[in-house]
């Protein structure tokens, strides 16, 4: 027995050895699905934060819009006014306010001028006119704008008509 004294406490050493490099290996592969997990976790969090900056800016699109379509008839009314002098800086003061108030939205005016290449991205061809430097804007009737990179409304215009000898 005395033989098997030392051999068995080999034994025992041995097992306990075997037990520890068994739990550091699990240690390990916890650590590895720990560190997959807050990875997994980051990169929901980036994309949830994507995903409600977008929102935010479709919403602020859409009261753009509601705001463009208000502009819009000011401007109508300043067209019409011509000799109450006092009535029309009034109605420009306010305009300058609501533009203002747009741009602290976010919004800004698309720059259009007539004789510019006519742009599908940022324009819209609302008519023609026939005589001209054909696919150029003739005039602009109504500004557009842009919130961010996103179109907001286009900016409406008049194109010169291509030619029957261009086609």
């Amino acid at each position: 027995m005395s033989e098997n004294a030392p051999k068995d406490g080999n034994d025992t050493q041995d097992k306990h050895a075997s037990v520890r490099s068994d739990q550091w290996k699990k240690i390990a592969e916890l650590e590895i699905q720990l560190k997959k997990a807050l990875a997994d976790y980051q990169n929901l969090k980036k994309d949830m934060e994507k995903s409600l900056e977008f929102e935010n800016s479709l919403i602020r699109a859409g009261v753009l819009r509601s705001l463009v379509a208000i502009a819009d008839d000011i401007d109508v009314a300043m067209d019409h006014v011509d000799d109450e002098k006092g009535w029309r800086d009034g109605v420009s003061l306010i305009l300058d306010k609501f533009r203002t108030v747009m741009e602290d939205l976010g919004a800004r005016m698309i720059e259009v001028m007539e004789g510019e290449e006519f742009d599908a991205n940022k324009h819209e061809a609302v008519g023609v006119v026939p005589d001209g430097d054909a696919g150029k804007i003739a005039k602009v009737l109504q500004s557009g704008y842009m919130y961010g990179d996103m179109v907001v409304r286009p900016a409406r215009v008049l194109v010169y008509k291509m030619s029957s000898d261009s086609k």
